[in-house]
């Protein structure tokens, strides 16, 4: 149904590309053991003499230099070259959005947690660590928003009249999405330092939301309407929300906006059926039958 094979078994001996091996070489020229360079070293020092002192514009740009050259490390990363070379696939989606990326997350890792440990020394290393997420977080999302969306519209055109099995679906589909995202992003970051993840994931969560509501206000039917209630609300929400071990929060927000438009317009196809059905309700002839009708039933019963 979609671009990505969930039950594709993760690779970490992917092969590297060119440019891989290149960050690799320029990793290695940023040496972990020593914290950032001596002049991220002074600013720690600096900030702990007299915090209220404000660093000199020197350091400040020394700083700047190590996270340019951090964030170099990390284009050369982030922008695999899936869109030169690679095609993205059932078969090799998860290795080309996931496992090539799996693979070097201890490298970075090891450079960002040195930056996460000193957040509390100067101001100047929350910006760091907030430029990093964010760069880190702004090319995932290019990377996944056309592959979701055109997922998304797959499963539309697969069940286009059967819209309880769209929704199974692709909730499903999202789930897996949310899943991975946080996982990988744990790889290179401390979830708890960030609020641009959910961000992120609300975007990408968005896709459905966007292809799914549409669909809502076509539905007549109040059983369907009904069933796609059920769906959000106990098997979407409490199984994988409720009972998740990770942060669904953007997942969560999804499922809460495609209830409430479903629930209106089930009060809405419920009110016309009441007045149509039930207030405006005109009894034909063979309605009103009886007990003529009870009678040809229990004569009919008797012969047979």
């Amino acid at each position: 149904m979609s671009v990505v094979n969930w039950d594709h078994v993760e690779s970490s001996e992917a092969p590297l590309s060119e440019k891989q091996s290149e960050a690799i070489f320029l990793l290695s020229t940023l040496d972990s053991r020593s914290p950032l360079t001596p002049a991220a070293t002074q600013l720690d020092d600096t900030s702990v003499a007299d915090k209220n002192s404000e660093p000199s514009d020197s350091k400040i740009g020394e700083l700047s230099d190590d996270i340019a050259q951090l964030e170099q490390v990390l284009t050369y990363f982030v922008n695999i070259d899936v869109a030169e070379a690679d095609v993205v696939s059932p078969d090799n989606s998860f290795i080309l959005l996931y496992g090539r990326f799996r693979s070097q997350g201890p490298k970075i890792r090891s450079m960002i947690s040195l930056i996460e440990d000193r957040i509390e020394n100067s101001s100047e290393y929350v910006q760091a660590l907030l430029e990093c997420q964010k760069f880190y977080l702004q090319h995932r999302e290019e990377l996944l928003a056309p592959i979701v969306r055109t997922g998304i519209s797959d499963l539309v055109g697969k069940y286009p009249n059967d819209h309880c099995a769209l929704l199974r679906t692709a909730g499903a589909f999202m789930v897996h999405t949310c899943e991975d995202e946080t996982r990988l992003f744990c790889q290179f970051f401390n979830p708890e330092l960030s609020t641009s993840l959910n961000q992120m994931l609300s975007t990408l969560c968005r896709c459905l939301y966007d292809a799914f509501r549409p669909l809502i206000i076509h539905i007549n039917h109040v059983e369907i309407l009904s069933e796609l209630c059920d769906i959000l609300k106990y098997e979407l929400t409490d199984e994988h929300v409720t009972n998740s071990q990770l942060d669904m929060s953007a997942f969560a927000e999804l499922c809460s906006m495609l209830l409430a438009d479903v629930q209106e317009r089930l009060i809405f196809r419920s009110h016309i059926y009441i007045k149509s059905q039930i207030l405006g309700y005109e009894p034909s002839p063979g309605d009103l039958s009886y007990p003529e009708k009870l009678i040809m039933m229990n004569v009919s019963y008797s012969r047979s």
